[in-house]
């Protein structure tokens, strides 16, 4: 059994023998400790006590108990899920290119009018 420094030399050369005496090709020390280090940022062991940060609060908050226990959220979200597709319906036939038209129209008689008074 190797101890831990000579296995880190080993590590570090690229590879390492098994005790069958075949050798394993490993990335290098480096580029380990770098892909160590950045998944130990994004994977703490538990939640800070108090988010100081947005992104934290964010990532902390109790999405499913207030989807579960409040009212007002749920509906407001189904409410805006249903109406959506009317809303969208009335832009689409408002937007139109007829309707602009005619509205152009209007409001040149419009001004016509007003403009002789």
């Amino acid at each position: 059994m190797k101890c831990f420094a000579q296995s880190r030399t080993l590590g570090w050369l690229g590879y390492n023998k098994h005790s069958s005496g075949q050798k394993t090709v490993y990335k290098s020390f480096v580029t380990t400790t770098i892909t160590m280090k950045i998944m130990a940022q994004t994977a703490p062991s538990r939640p800070m006590k108090y988010p100081y940060t947005f992104s934290a609060k964010i990532a902390q908050f109790p999405y499913k108990f207030h989807f579960t226990k409040n009212w007002f959220l749920k509906y407001y979200i189904f409410g805006f899920a249903l109406s959506y597709p009317i809303f969208l319906y009335i832009h689409k036939k408002v937007n139109s290119p007829a309707a602009v038209a005619a509205w152009e129209e209007r409001q040149r008689k419009i001004a016509a009018e007003e403009h002789h008074h």
